[in-house]
């Protein structure tokens, strides 16, 4: 990975550590869907995050952001956590692959 894209994985990774530290009843009411603005450096990255419930007990919460490689063509980066049973546990890269 290069600078640039660990740049924008890394701002991923932050926001999913931030929501990791909110007590489970408070992840269970988070809306849907949402767009944070976030500022690195000079610049404003969009992040988009979703909740997806998947089952009475399991919720999935994907962060994702993308940046413009080529004219048409831009790279996507996802992050994301889920609760399980109360239990908060960070995403696998498995699971991450089903929202992308």
């Amino acid at each position: 990975m290069n600078s640039i894209d660990q740049i924008y994985q890394d701002i991923l990774d932050s926001e999913v550590e931030k929501v990791s530290n909110y007590p489970a009843n408070e992840l269970k009411l988070f809306k849907d869907y949402d767009v944070i603005l976030v500022k690195e450096k000079e610049n404003i990255i969009s992040v988009g995050w979703g909740k997806y419930k998947i089952d009475e007990n399991t919720y999935h919460f994907v962060y994702k952001t993308s940046r413009k490689v080529f004219i048409f063509f831009h790279k996507p980066f996802l992050s994301g956590l889920k609760l399980t049973n109360n239990k908060i546990e960070r995403m696998t890269p498995e699971e991450l692959g089903n929202y992308d």
